[in-house]
């Protein structure tokens, strides 16, 4: 994350749900074992919740990196994405971190390819939406992801579970100067003023100590419990790469990041939520695709909690119904509606209606990251995204409008995030997408 560019509204800033096994940890690289249990908070585990737990102690290690510039967001993503395929398969997917960027930031305006883009994408940094957009679009050495579920307002106890049953997951944390200074002091750390528009950095967090002692923190903790966290900035950094995170510290971007290799591929005409398109009393849009195939599921976001999605296949262009299914999202976040039977197509629509607004791609647009200077001096970072006649639709009363109608974003309310996410940012500096291109419907198929 390095900066929090770019905009990722509040359906999708931070987000899986999953129960989630496998190499053998480093001497070297394994940090300073968790200790004594204490009392834990939240409700709603499915299993007892030990005072202490390390996938580190329990065999699940994942080798510290020192990142490049400006990738700790990918270096964090691929993490998390191996501590899960470990924890939930057995499987050690060793993920090419610069093979893992080029297809986050591989948007390209002047090739027509849809996305995030970059000049300088060694520094262009990331964030939790731009990894979900990257890993539920392609697959990433074979796979694809299926859910990405948002726990920072979640209890304690059922991020812990998360973390047993998962692996690890995302944090956005502070970067700046005074939280290098206290990790590298004591490999400890306390924020307890943390606010979202200060998170600028990326870590994953691999276990937790009920009973850390409040007094190894700087600023001194309110009570004992910390988070045991693996950075991306090598061995010398914190204690072997590893450090303690006070529960003091609110937590920002916590989420889990669930891969399937059960899909042969996905398609959608989207390429990253940037916008939320609403209509009264909720909102229901389609994409008709012609792809021929074996559909196995279908995948879109939810704008909060608890959210009830109803998901609908039609042959051809809005003929005859073929499947229909509503299910109910606990977390906000991406996910992934698996079919009861696979069905076999050619020409469809996919039909899906939402409670509230439905996540739709935004405007293209660009950033000049001049502003900034440094090592972004001459650097530029944007989206990408298009819309044609008949791809896409949006259910106005009881007509279905084309959602490449000029003018649509006249007859439908469009929320947009951007700025709230970026600190210093104006309007003037950043061009908030106003015009939805089409839903974020994504189809899965299967061989």
């Amino acid at each position: 994350m390095n900066r929090k560019l770019l905009s990722i509204l509040a359906t999708t800033v931070l987000m899986l749900t999953t129960s989630c096994n496998v190499t053998v940890p480093s001497s070297e690289e394994a940090p300073r074992s968790v200790s004594d249990p204490s009392s834990t908070e939240g409700s709603g585990p499915v299993q007892d919740i030990p005072d202490s737990y390390s996938l580190i102690d329990e065999g699940y290690v994942v080798p510290v990196v020192n990142q490049s510039q400006g990738t700790c967001w990918a270096n964090t993503g691929a993490e998390v994405m191996r501590y899960d395929l470990m924890v939930t398969s057995g499987v050690d997917l060793d993920i090419n971190v610069n093979d893992f960027v080029q297809v986050a930031l591989g948007g390209d305006p002047d090739e027509g390819i849809e996305g995030m883009y970059s000049n300088n994408r060694p520094q262009a940094g990331g964030s939790h939406a731009l990894i979900v957009a990257a890993a539920n679009n392609v697959a990433i050495d074979g796979y694809i992801m299926t859910e990405a579920n948002d726990y920072s307002a979640a209890p304690r106890e059922v991020i812990q579970e998360k973390i047993m049953t998962c692996g690890a997951l995302t944090l956005a944390i502070t970067g700046d100067q005074y939280y290098i200074v206290s990790i590298r002091a004591n490999a400890t750390l306390n924020i307890p003023d943390q606010e979202l528009v200060t998170t600028t950095h990326m870590v994953a967090i691999v276990g937790w100590d009920n009973n850390f002692s409040a007094d190894e923190f700087a600023p001194v903790a309110s009570g004992n419990g910390a988070w045991l966290i693996q950075d991306s900035q090598g061995t010398a950094f914190g204690d072997n790469g590893y450090y303690w995170l006070s529960y003091d510290t609110p937590l920002f971007g916590v989420c889990d990041f669930q891969l399937s290799d059960g899909y042969t591929e996905v398609i959608s005409y989207e390429n990253g939520v940037k916008a939320t398109a609403n209509t009264e009393g909720g909102t229901t849009v389609a994409s008709v695709y012609d792809h021929e195939g074996t559909i196995g599921a279908i995948g879109t976001y939810t704008s909060g909690p608890d959210q009830t999605i109803t998901v609908e296949i039609y042959d051809g262009e809005f003929g005859e119904l073929l499947y229909s299914e509503e299910q109910t999202f606990e977390y906000t976040g991406y996910h992934t509606v698996e079919l009861d039977e696979p069905l076999d197509v050619t020409t469809y629509t996919v039909v899906i209606r939402y409670p509230e607004g439905a996540p739709v791609e935004g405007d293209s647009y660009e950033v000049d990251m001049s502003f900034m200077g440094g090592a972004l001096s001459g650097s530029y970072i944007g989206y990408y995204g298009s819309i044609e006649e008949g791809q896409s639709f949006i259910l106005i009363g009881d007509e279905w409008i084309d959602m490449s109608t000029e003018g649509i974003g006249d007859l439908i309310e469009i929320r947009c995030d951007t700025l709230s996410t970026m600190p210093s940012w104006s309007e003037e500096e950043i061009h908030i997408p106003v015009i939805p291109n089409n839903p974020c419907i994504k189809v899965l198929y299967v061989a």
